[in-house]
């Protein structure tokens, strides 16, 4: 074999081994060697921010591992940890496991800071296939954070490429928040919006009580693109509006020109809490069971309208607390009620 540095495939030598005598077969041994590759190394060139921490890697493209790193500052590692304030140089001498030794300079430059922007107004019928792109300066791979409304979203690392398309996931202003390339601190910039493309005002009258059907829901203003489709979930309904509305959740559904649709959902509850002000309902402070056929009961009177089924329990109690006269369940077209008497006995007025 000779050194030659000239890479060549395996070599192969035979050795046969013969003996004086006949007790021992004759034997052979085959033996291949194989040239370690050559150690090449790339002189590289990097571009980093000014007063920053990087770290600096060399490229080796052939040698045979494991190998010893020699820079100039006196480090042994594979890669070293630099801060710089201006363009300057890195040298690193490597010897692989055959003792090959090569040298190698390493560029260091001077990059401006860089910068992630994100822009645009887009619409929410996109949604859920709608990509932002974010433009990214710098070198790869970029890390950046963003937020939505102002709430901050996970970190996005080992971006490779720019544009990095981010997908929309919701209505809002879509912000960065945090960005760095490969080497710097960068400097995230702009805003995304994702609205709706329908502006809408509406006015809610509520019904006055439980039982009325005096309340109403009306479209005040509409803007969208044109031809508008407006449909509710209400028979009493025109194309802007509703009436005739009892309590209840009332549906909206609107499609524009494009096709996007707006779904919202209405709750109407009574504007008045107190139930006696919406039952006709008549509770009479006297009675006379005195058997001439004319008010001989105390009871409860309600009107046709009054929305109540059943009277789940009527009560009449003494001065002193005691309760003396119980009905339950009890019709309101029964007109039951108490007689003045208590355990078969008629109570004094």
């Amino acid at each position: 074999m000779i050194d030659d540095n000239i890479l060549e495939g395996p070599e192969s030598f035979n050795l046969l081994l013969e003996y004086p005598c006949d007790c021992l077969d004759q034997g052979s041994s085959e033996l291949s060697i194989t040239e370690s590759p050559n150690l090449e190394l790339m002189n590289d060139s990097i571009s980093v921010c000014a007063d920053e921490p990087f770290y600096l890697v060399p490229e080796i493209i052939s040698g045979l591992s494991p190998f010893e790193y020699a820079w100039e500052n006196g480090a042994t590692s594979d890669s070293i940890e630099l801060i710089v304030s201006e363009a300057s140089s890195q040298m690193v001498t490597i010897t692989d496991f055959c003792g090959a030794t090569d040298l190698v300079s390493i560029n260091i430059g001077i990059q401006s800071t860089p910068m992630a922007t994100i822009s645009g107004r887009y619409s929410t019928c996109d949604l859920p296939d709608l990509d932002i792109p974010i433009s990214l300066e710098g070198n790869p791979p970029w890390s950046l954070t963003y937020g939505i409304n102002g709430i901050e979203q996970e970190t996005i690392n080992n971006i490779a490429a720019s544009p990095y398309l981010l997908r929309a996931t919701e209505e809002g202003t879509y912000s960065l928040l945090t960005f760095s390339d490969a080497y710097c601190t960068g400097i995230p910039l702009g805003n995304a919006e994702v609205v709706s493309p329908f502006e809408i005002e509406v006015d809610i009258v509520s019904p006055t009580c439980f039982n009325s059907e005096d309340g109403s829901i009306s479209i005040t203003e509409l803007q969208a693109k044109k031809p508008i489709t407006i449909d509710w979930n209400s028979p009493n309904q025109n194309e802007n509006n509703i009436e005739a509305l009892q309590e209840g959740v009332y549906a909206l559904t609107i499609t524009d020109g494009d096709g996007c649709t707006l779904e919202q959902e209405f709750e109407l509850s009574a504007s008045t809490e107190d139930i006696r002000t919406c039952i006709p309902i008549y509770i009479p402070n006297v009675f006379s069971p005195n058997a001439d056929g004319v008010n001989e009961v105390f009871t409860i009177f309600l009107g046709e309208d009054s929305g109540v089924k059943e009277i789940n329990s009527l009560k009449v109690f003494s001065r002193w607390g005691e309760l003396i006269y119980q009905h339950d369940n009890t019709l309101p077209s029964d007109l039951l009620g108490w007689d003045g008497t208590y355990r078969g006995e008629a109570l004094n007025p």
